[in-house]
């Protein structure tokens, strides 16, 4: 997996994820447009958005219960 700054098109970090190949990929960004998108591999040009903060978003996490929730 790797993870690349899109303004400076560099590389930040790579690491293995998996020994074999990945079948599907779910990416959450938050902004400081205040929304939370998750992009789901296969649809990457259509993301689902989630709206409701007062302030930008600083951080998201899976809930390690339930793949299905996350918190922001």
């Amino acid at each position: 997996l790797r993870v690349f700054n899109y303004n400076a098109h560099e590389n930040v970090v790579v690491f293995e994820a998996r020994a074999d190949h990945i079948r599907y990929l779910t990416v959450l960004t938050g902004s400081d447009d205040m929304t939370i998108k998750a992009c789901y591999s296969g649809a990457l040009n259509s993301c689902q958005v989630y709206e409701g903060h007062a302030h930008y978003i600083t951080n998201i996490i899976f809930n390690p219960n339930d793949s299905n929730t996350f918190a922001s």
